[in-house]
């Protein structure tokens, strides 16, 4: 074997090494603390109103029934793996006066998109109309912002009068 050969593959050896301890401590670490995690995320809106009636926004807004609606929703996320979005969502006169937000998962890379979705959802949906509420993207979460869609057709579909 010549000098060069010899350098390229300790080179490639190397490279090599340093890409599989990379790996190992990114994908391939086993901390119990990470292996299943669960968020959640309380926030609330009120306001003071004075004498007002409940017809005149909630026949607006499509006639949906004031309550606090429970539902959870299951999505896939890239690594293969499924998550689970469970979002109770208040109505008083047509909108949404509360929202309350965790989710199970199980890979590590989730944990990020779930925090900056549980922190900024209340922002987006608060004090807007349940009729045709949708979230593209909340914090830099689309999967669960998409799941969150979901979500709030299926308490349109339980709120319905």
């Amino acid at each position: 074997m010549n000098k060069d050969k010899v350098l390229i593959t300790v080179g490639t050896v190397a490279v090599l090494g340093v890409a599989g301890v990379t790996g190992f401590y990114l994908f391939g670490r086993s901390d119990a603390n990470q292996a299943t995690r669960q968020t959640t995320n309380t926030t609330s809106q009120t306001s003071e109103a004075g004498d007002t009636t409940a017809t005149t926004d909630n026949e607006a807004a499509g006639a949906y029934q004031d309550g606090t609606y429970k539902q959870s929703i299951e999505y896939r996320v890239p690594q293969g793996g499924t998550n689970t979005l469970t979002a109770t969502v208040t109505v008083k006169d047509g909108n949404v006066s509360a929202v309350e937000s965790s989710t199970e998962y199980e890979d590590r890379e989730s944990v990020r998109y779930i925090d900056s979705f549980e922190s900024g959802i209340s922002g987006n949906v608060v004090g807007k109309s349940l009729d045709g509420l949708s979230v593209s993207r909340v914090g830099s979460s689309s999967l669960t912002a998409s799941a969150f869609n979901d979500v709030l057709d299926a308490v349109r579909t339980e709120a319905k009068t």
